[in-house]
């Protein structure tokens, strides 16, 4: 997919702005640099939010809080240790870290133009399998596991299109009483049909209401991927646990 390297482009975008922008004051960089910078930081936001923005305001919003996190950063100068991220949060700081890559931001360029068109075969093969589940059970529930927060953006976004927003839960880093909730909308009757969890929901909770999981990409860790199975094939399972890795 497109989209993290895309998010990747306009936070290294924002910070040569913000370089050029310091350079510019002491008379050593000119506007129409920034501006160049301005308007391409906008089209790849506009890229972004897709559907989601009908005019350049959302986008420029998009792109005011980009620049912020990186100027929050580079204030406080911060270290975080890799152990103390959850998944989500590990790939969201992979995005604004330095990697002092030579030309990175024209390596980016490249490599989104050579992203495939259309949509994603690991999600082809996704649906394939939850299309064959549901003519068995039409009221069956998935539990879908993905290690990113952006891929678990496209997996709510694009099952929500399919089988309705409303039976899309999710389970992100962040507040306990969001993941509570999206639990409960996993139990109830009328509820999720969908639960859809980076590594925040690999450990804690009981979802043995459903029966099958699909690990959409795996962790590094086994073990990881053994608490993942664990929130289903635990007391009270009922069904034959089945559990589907996807893989590149």
């Amino acid at each position: 997919q497109a989209r993290p390297l895309r998010r990747r482009l306009l936070v290294l975008l924002a910070r040569k702005q913000l370089s050029l922008e310091a350079k510019r004051r002491s008379g050593a960089a000119n506007s129409e640099a920034i501006l160049k910078l301005q308007d391409e930081m906008l089209q790849v936001a506009r890229a972004l939010l897709g559907e989601q923005t009908s005019d350049n305001m959302e986008a420029e919003a998009y792109v005011l809080r980009v620049r912020r996190r990186l100027l929050k950063r580079m204030e406080e100068d911060y270290e975080t240790t890799s152990w103390s991220l959850d998944g989500d949060e590990e790939a969201e700081e992979g995005v604004f870290a330095e990697a002092d890559i030579p030309q990175e931001i024209e390596k980016v360029r490249e490599l989104i133009e050579l992203v495939p068109r259309g949509t994603d075969r690991r999600f082809d093969t996704l649906m394939g399998a939850i299309s064959e589940l549901c003519r068995q059970n039409p009221e069956e529930r998935f539990v879908v596991f993905t290690q990113y927060r952006d891929t678990l953006e496209f997996l709510s976004e694009e099952l929500g299109r399919i089988y309705g927003s409303h039976r899309m839960a999710r389970i992100v880093g962040g507040p306990l009483e969001d993941k509570i909730a999206a639990i409960e909308s996993f139990w109830a009757s009328d509820g999720a049909r969908f639960l859809i969890s980076t590594s925040a929901g690999g450990e804690g909770i009981n979802l043995q209401i459903g029966h099958i999981v699909f690990n959409y990409d795996l962790p590094w860790n086994p073990m990881a991927v053994e608490q993942r199975i664990g929130r289903i094939h635990r007391y009270g399972q009922e069904e034959t646990v089945q559990v589907y890795n996807l893989l590149a």
